[in-house]
């Protein structure tokens, strides 16, 4: 259920592999979790079906022994027949009442149990008060340092683009509806692009397009680079959080085996999002959790916590579908920045004028099905490029970006 209600994004990751592995071991845990209770059930109630038959077959049993041992051999017939009845009497109101007994056995093992679970609640909560009366300073280290150029916060550019669109025309699957004529785009290295454009315009679907969820109609998109998490990384709109620990959460979608454990970058970079209470809220970075995550963190918790995978895997290109919406805008000027100094060219859908002056280029997409690219440039007055048809003006925009990307990247 929980792939099922975030599968799109899980898609965009690329993370089938990763939680097929996770799937099946949670299956396996419950199968053989179920096996172990069937076997101690089997036991249970052969035990007391077999009190409830056998009850009577040992009643006469225990009362034949001394009769056919000839204890009551100098009894008159009537004596004799008046004993059996009052022992059999007793023998089987005996083993009445202790198959009444067995029978409550398995309403006593469910009342145990639930005390035992009541038990543990109670124990944890306990836990939980001592460690809120401690401060665990050491579980992270302060944020000191900024995420300035340097010999390792810059990865060497070995990719010429992210991707590149030639004519692109698209629209939801299996419709008529076209969001987008013609679209010609290509991401750069140090060559920020921002998609804007009214609700519903066709800026998610773009992302789509790019990640191969959805196919174009007409056109073709190239990828330069991988699809994994080393070469670019998609943020989607709704943060998708996997089971485990924090630690998971932040490597995610790689495994433990496939990255570098890294704990005092991975320190950095929550305390640069303002996430160090998470990790005294948790216990530590492997400590694994067996809520949901989703439940548990707030919309903007949720958002900086992919900021921090983002930072973590440090891809050279990273697309956000309006990833900081539901953060403040000072966090959102420390999220920007800090993918600026790491040196990460990034494609953005977002609405807020405040995130204009991190990038080069404005995509942008109107309800017709139009669109226009132009260059940002760092007097901009943040207002909203006007919308346009993707005809001459939107090839001369395309132009444009090729020309402006040799510049590299404005300064911020």
């Amino acid at each position: 259920m929980h792939l099922r209600v975030n599968a799109e994004s899980a898609a965009f990751y690329h993370a089938a592999a990763i939680e097929e592995d996770k799937t099946n071991t949670k299956l396996h845990d419950l199968l053989a979790t179920q096996k172990k209770l069937i076997r101690w059930e089997f036991v249970l109630k052969f035990c007391i079906s077999s009190a409830d038959y056998l009850g009577s077959i040992l009643s006469y049993i225990a009362i034949a022994f001394p009769i056919f041992y000839g204890h009551y051999d100098d009894l008159p017939p009537a004596d004799m027949s008046s004993l059996i009845s009052k022992n059999a009497f007793v023998s089987i109101y005996l083993i009445n009442c202790f198959t009444t007994l067995m029978d409550q056995a398995s309403s006593v093992t469910d009342v145990a149990g639930t005390a035992h679970r009541i038990g543990q609640l109670f124990e944890v909560l306990a836990t939980l008060t001592e460690d809120q009366k401690e401060h665990r300073n050491s579980l992270c280290r302060p944020y000191s340092e900024s995420f300035q150029e340097g010999s390792n916060s810059v990865r060497e550019m070995t990719t010429r683009y992210a991707f590149e669109m030639e004519g692109v025309t698209y629209g939801p699957p299996k419709s008529s509806i076209v969001c987008c004529r013609g679209l010609t785009l290509q991401l750069k290295p140090n060559s920020n692009i921002l998609v804007t454009g009214d609700s519903g315009c066709g800026k998610t679907s773009l992302i789509r397009i790019i990640s191969g969820l959805w196919r174009s109609y007409q056109g073709s998109v190239n990828l330069g680079a991988g699809r994994i998490p080393q070469e670019i990384m998609y943020l989607p709109q709704k943060p998708y959080l996997t089971n485990g620990s924090l630690w998971d959460q932040i490597v995610f979608p790689s495994s433990e085996t496939e990255v570098i454990p890294d704990d005092y970058k991975i320190y950095q970079y929550l305390s640069a999002v303002g996430l160090d209470p998470l990790v005294e809220r948790i216990g530590g970075l492997d400590k694994d959790m067996d809520w949901n995550w989703h439940d548990e963190l707030s919309p903007g918790e949720m958002q900086r916590l992919s900021f921090v995978r983002l930072f973590f895997h440090h891809p050279p290109f990273a697309i956000l579908d309006e990833a900081t919406s539901q953060v403040s805008e000072d966090m959102e000027t420390i999220l920007y920045q800090t993918c600026a100094d790491l040196h990460i060219t990034l494609l953005s859908v977002g609405h807020r004028n405040s995130i204009r002056r991190f990038h080069d280029f404005v995509l942008h997409i109107s309800n017709d099905g139009g669109w226009t690219f132009q260059p940002l440039s760092n007097d901009h007055d943040g207002s909203r490029p006007d919308g346009g048809g993707g005809g001459e003006g939107s090839q001369s925009g395309h132009r444009e970006q090729r020309d402006g990307a040799k510049g590299g990247r404005r300064a911020v």
